[in-house]
């Protein structure tokens, strides 16, 4: 009977040191894991702001195509000097750069939206020059 009871508590023990060993092993794993699954998680969300950005840029890039006033053609030069940057260096730009571009470029949706609505930020305006040309003619008539 004695045999049995210490029989029972080997495998107890044994039972206990396997699921503390089990623990401690699942622990180390879940330790090493999850920070390379915040880095991968930080990796991807670089990529969906840079995919963002691109998008934004060409959507803007893309509607000042149409507008034909003279007043956004530095408008375009800067988006296609934009473009070129993000292009050549979307590899080592910083979440801060990104997000630095991102609000240069949606500083420019409500110009690019007035553009599109057909109207310019410069105001036609006519002289009146027939004052002008009245006291002229006086000048000369005088001389």
């Amino acid at each position: 009977m004695r045999n049995k009871t210490k029989l029972k508590k080997d495998y107890i023990t044994f039972i206990a040191i396997f699921l503390l060993a089990g623990l401690i092993i699942f622990e180390i794993l879940l330790a090493t894991y999850l920070p390379s699954q915040l880095k991968r998680e930080e990796l991807w969300e670089r990529e969906v702001a840079i995919a963002s950005l691109i998008s934004l840029q060409d959507s803007l890039r893309s509607e000042l195509k149409g507008i034909k006033f003279e007043e956004s053609k530095p408008a375009k030069k800067c988006l296609d000097s934009m473009a070129i940057y993000i292009r050549d260096n979307s590899e080592k730009m910083t979440r801060e750069q990104i997000s630095t571009l991102k609000n240069d470029l949606i500083a420019f949706e409500p110009f690019i939206r007035h553009w599109d609505n057909k109207k310019t930020f410069v105001k036609d305006e006519k002289l009146d020059l027939s004052i002008y040309i009245e006291e002229l003619k006086n000048k000369v008539e005088n001389e």
